[in-house]
């Protein structure tokens, strides 16, 4: 990853679910998480779940180059995205979308080709 560029990185969570590559060392496998970051400018866009403890210490740690988009559960100050009102809120420099939790779950399936299956089991 010496020369991938990421023009929008996404970090969920940091979890020590895979140590046994990392030498059992959870900031080897920090550092490799955050590898995503290293080719990014400002133009570029980092999302972030702002809520994990890991994340939060790294990011204050290595002050990324790229935008940075922390959503949470929560609509908090300096959030971009968050829920409010069963809405899913995202917040950009173009304006703000927002789109009903559910109607988002079920576009994802749609986008990958689980339609049919979802909405046979009645979540339509």
């Amino acid at each position: 990853m010496y020369d991938f560029k990421a023009d929008i990185a996404i970090i969920l969570n940091i979890t020590p679910d895979h140590l046994d590559r990392y030498n059992y060392e959870m900031q080897n496998y920090v550092d490799a998480k955050f590898r995503i970051l290293q080719n990014q400018t400002k133009d570029d866009a980092f999302i972030f779940w702002n809520d994990d403890p890991i994340i939060a210490r790294e990011i204050a740690k290595r002050h990324p180059e790229a935008t940075l988009y922390p959503f949470a559960e929560t609509h908090e100050n300096g959030m971009k995205g968050y829920t409010e009102n069963n809405q899913v809120v995202i917040e950009t420099a173009n304006g703000t979308f927002t789109m009903e939790q559910d109607l988002l779950a079920l576009t994802g399936t749609q986008l990958f080709g689980f339609g049919d299956s979802v909405q046979d089991r009645g979540h339509s």
